[in-house]
């Protein structure tokens, strides 16, 4: 999975964002709140091979159940294709 150079990644006071960036700031007005996980998935797309390697970083890091990490991962995955974030 690879970003695109839509949004870059930032801790604001203590709120984990993703912030447009390039073109894409004049067109989405806005920052996009994640949680933790949110942000570790933003933060480890380009190091999984696919959703399943993801999903075992998420159920390792925040002690959950694989099965749940990867209907999680799939969810926000499939969001962030559907918006243009990810390849």
């Amino acid at each position: 999975m690879k970003k695109k150079e839509t949004f870059i990644a930032r801790c604001v006071g203590g709120q984990h964002v993703l912030m447009p960036v390039g073109k894409t700031a004049t067109k989405f007005s806005g920052l996009v709140m994640t949680n933790d996980v949110g942000a570790f998935i933003w933060d480890h797309l380009e190091e999984a091979k696919d959703e399943q390697a993801l999903a075992a970083l998420i159920a390792e890091e925040f002690e959950v159940s694989p099965e749940e990490a990867l209907e999680d991962t799939r969810g926000l995955i499939q969001s962030m294709r559907s918006a243009g974030w990810i390849e």
